[in-house]
């Protein structure tokens, strides 16, 4: 098997971070546009690390993962946070906002105003 070069490691990690950065700037719109979605409220179950990619191009996505009820139906969401120091900001069994697809209830986000306000008030703590 020929080893890949220095250009080759190059064009890989940059296809990586494309698509990574593509990703992320995909879920802001989507995040954006769900926050005129109807509300509910929701309660975080648990925190999550996990891992993508593979090689040197590996890397961890720490998740907080929540629960909200729509129509008496039970649902489940993930949150991306930038790292697992954010996990305080969302202590297991706590409530916060979920915006939810009307369409399709399965589809949500946590609320932007929510999430500002956790950080605000844990930075506010720590000073």
């Amino acid at each position: 098997m020929a080893k890949l070069s220095f250009w080759d490691h190059s064009w890989i990690a940059l296809a990586v971070l494309a698509f990574m950065g593509g990703r992320w700037a995909l879920r802001q719109v989507r995040s954006s546009t769900a926050q005129s979605w109807p509300v509910v409220e929701g309660m975080v179950e648990s925190t999550s690390v996990r891992v993508e990619g593979f090689g040197n191009n590996e890397h961890e996505i720490a998740e907080v993962n929540y629960s909200y009820q729509v129509a008496g139906e039970f649902y489940s969401g993930a949150h991306e946070v930038g790292s697992r120091i954010e996990f305080e900001w969302f202590p297991t069994g706590s409530r916060l906002v979920v915006h939810y697809k009307p369409s399709n209830p399965s589809v949500s986000f946590l609320d932007r105003e929510d999430l500002r306000a956790r950080r605000a008030r844990i930075l506010a703590e720590q000073a």
